[in-house]
């Protein structure tokens, strides 16, 4: 499965200890569990939004490490040609468009209005696949019993 993690689900998951916390978890430890597609539209977001003042609580080495894995380790793609009026908010029609180019199975996000542009899987729906493509036996399937838990 292939998807696009929006930088608010990484953040999140750097913050707590929820469903997007599972679903970064589920990556870091199986590689095979899902791939992120990013592009560097969606590294240089991530990068200026954990460089804010309220995150200086998020390890400066933790931030980096979510940086560097995800520049490594996820599927890279070029910035794809973005469509204006996509979703309710400029700054995220990149995200759908991203999604478009890359023809990945859905964008992993906590905004709804991305969720409304119709191109996304919950979090707690990518928690899930990620758990049945890993088969029996995984207990992070009982942390995504809600989207509403991060």
């Amino acid at each position: 499965m292939r998807v696009v993690l929006d930088s608010n689900v990484v953040i999140s998951a750097l913050v707590s200890r929820g469903t997007t916390y599972a679903v970064w978890r589920r990556w870091l430890d199986d590689a095979s569990a899902y791939m992120p597609v990013t592009c560097p539209m969606l590294l240089a977001e991530l990068e200026k939004v954990l460089a804010r003042p309220k995150f200086a609580s998020i390890a400066a080495d933790t931030r980096q490490d979510a940086l560097d894995r995800l520049s490594r380790d996820a599927e890279f793609v070029e910035d794809p040609p973005v469509v204006v009026g996509a979703t309710d908010d400029p700054k995220d029609d990149y995200l759908v468009a991203l999604a478009k180019a890359a023809a990945v199975d859905g964008v992993v996000s906590g905004d709804p209005h991305i969720r409304r542009a119709g191109e996304v899987a919950s979090k707690a729906q990518a928690l899930l696949l990620a758990n049945e493509a890993a088969g029996p036996g995984s207990d992070a399937k009982s942390t995504a019993s809600s989207p509403e838990n991060d």
